[in-house]
């Protein structure tokens, strides 16, 4: 797995899995994914234009309060997930784009994340518990895949 180091502004990764990228969008879509980290996500369509919410851990010490406004940006089934994520108060506001990659021996997922600013303190936590917490997913993600 890669990571982007230097630029506070974005997120980058890349992990490469063993399975095709049929097998690894149905993990990416799925409640028992999401349902590990994230609450209140009842999302069953992955459209454009379809709007989401859910609730993570409030940030300690911060205004965020944990509670998550989204809508689909862009979706190609087994292609691409792409989202905008905005705290409830509006505070923060993050692009993401989960893109799909059949190559040789596998599905190569790239994950970037736009939007952070880093003179904001609490973007910039948001931004650390992205750096932390999307590699645990990445990781899960393949473990799930090995389970099936």
């Amino acid at each position: 797995m890669a990571e982007q180091v230097g630029d506070l502004t974005t997120v980058n990764f890349e992990y490469h899995y063993s399975y095709p990228a049929r097998k690894v969008w149905s993990i990416l879509i799925s409640p028992q994914l999401f349902g590990q980290w994230i609450k209140d996500f009842e999302t069953t369509k992955y459209e454009t234009g379809l709007t989401f919410s859910f609730s993570v851990f409030p940030f300690m010490g911060s205004g965020f309060i944990g509670e998550i406004n989204g809508s689909f940006t862009e979706v190609v089934d087994e292609e691409l997930l792409a989202y905008r994520m905005t705290t409830r108060d509006g505070a923060i506001t993050i692009d993401s784009r989960w893109t799909l990659s059949p190559n040789s021996g596998g599905t190569r997922l790239l994950v970037d994340a736009t939007g952070y600013n880093p003179d904001d303190q609490d973007q910039m936590r948001f931004r650390q518990l992205c750096l932390v917490g999307w590699p645990a997913v990445l990781e899960r993600i393949d473990e799930l895949l090995r389970e099936r």
